[in-house]
């Protein structure tokens, strides 16, 4: 059961990230087409933050296979490159 309601939490967080992007483009390009390696973003840090702790849990019950920061580095690149295509 924990872990069906963490990927559904992570698909969640997916189609939210995807869904604010297609609705504001314009502001996701501002906030997303621009990224700096090493340099977060004020604004997306929650969010980015949120999706770290999220898999943290998910690491926690030994179903990563990668480290956290990995994983959430992936994901998040992952979803800016389905929005912002």
């Amino acid at each position: 059961m924990v872990v069906s309601t963490r990927r559904a939490a992570s698909r969640e967080f997916r189609d939210e990230h995807v869904r604010f992007g297609l609705e504001h483009p314009t502001f996701y390009a501002l906030l997303y087409g621009r990224v700096e390696p090493g340099r977060p973003c004020a604004i997306t840090a929650p969010a980015h933050a949120m999706l770290r702790d999220l898999l943290g849990a998910a690491a926690r019950q030994g179903l990563l296979r990668v480290p956290v920061d990995d994983a959430a580095e992936q994901l998040l690149a992952a979803n800016v490159g389905v929005t912002l295509v």
